[in-house]
Parts: structure tokens; sequence; C-alpha cells
């Protein structure tokens, strides 16, 4: 990230001057991005992250209270908040916290799009998809579809298989997802 905020190359991540092809760039253009905004710090550094926690109990909160009520909503948020792997993954700059989000949201929003039959709502579980995926490569939408699709199966809502919008939804995920992979290819 400072890198990046430095030379003005938002599309190859260095780490000491040489390529770090490791990682995604999505944890890093943010880090970069708050550099130019508050200087080079600790604080600027871990605020990508901390507001990564904090839009997960948000959103441990909306979907415990839809599912279930207030009360564990509350509690829903609070066991993110006070959890172990939050506290120990906010310590050192990597990708979890955004991913667990990023994959969450992409589960809600897929969720509650087979309730309302919404096709917003499954354009933004195909944006969360590729946004989890810059945050941590292939895994993200391997975990999605690791869960989707045996609870598909299982609830037999799998002939439903067509409101979650296949060509477009792809199309938007290859939007947002693919030009960094393209760009860091032909570099």
């Amino acid at each position: 990230a400072q890198s990046m905020a430095l030379t003005g190359d938002w599309v190859t991540l260095k780490v000491d001057g040489v390529r770090y092809l490791e990682k995604p760039p999505l944890p890093y253009w943010l880090a970069a991005a708050d550099y130019h905004l508050f200087g080079f710090n600790v604080f600027a550094t871990h605020l990508p992250l901390t507001l990564g926690v904090l839009g997960l109990a948000t959103l441990a909160w909306v979907w415990g209270r839809r599912a279930y009520g207030e009360r564990a909503a509350f509690y829903a948020a609070l066991g993110i908040l006070t959890s172990a792997g939050v506290f120990l993954f906010t310590r050192i700059f990597i990708p979890e916290v955004l991913l667990t989000l990023l994959l969450a949201l992409a589960l809600y929003t897929f969720l509650i799009g087979l309730e309302d039959g919404k096709p917003s709502r499954f354009y933004l579980t195909w944006a969360a998809l590729a946004l989890a995926m810059l945050a941590k490569g292939l895994v993200a939408p391997v975990f999605f579809f690791l869960a989707a699709v045996p609870y598909l199966l299982l609830t037999g809502e799998w002939r439903r298989w067509r409101q979650f919008r296949l060509p477009s939804g792809i199309l938007l995920f290859l939007v947002i997802a693919a030009p960094w992979h393209m760009l860091e290819i032909g570099r």
C-alpha cells in the first residue's frame, strides 16, 4: 500500500521494490487511499480492517434482526465485535475481515433475493463476490458456491437458479473483478 501511494502504480503490488503477486489488491488499494487522506500512519493502515469489522457487525445485526428479531441481532453483532478472530486478524494487515464481510454480504443478498425475487439483490451478490475476489482471490467465489449450491439443493430451491441472473451477473462480476487481473497479466 505504501508503494502504491508513493509511486502511483495502483496495478502492480510491490514490497521493497519487488513485485508481490501473492495477494489481490483491494486491501492495499484501501490502505493506499487512506495514506493519501491521513498520511502514513497506523491509523490509516488499519482503517479499512476496522471499517470491515464494523460493517460485518452491522450486517450481522441486520441479518439477525431480519431472521430472529432485535435480541438476536444484538447478540449477533456483539458476537462479531468480541470474537477472538476479529481481535487476532486485525492486529496484522491481512484481508480476512474484508473477505468475510464481502462473502457474508453476498450470501445475505443471495438469500433475500430468493425471498423477494428482486433482481437488484442478485446483482449486489455478484458485485460483492467480485469485490471479495479482489480482496482474497479465487477462494471467494469458490466458498460462496460451496455454500449456495448445497443450500439450493437441500431446500429444493434449485429450480429457481434462473433468478440468479447468471449471464448478466457473471458479466457484472467480470466488469468488476477482471480489469485488475488483466492489467496485472499484461505487465
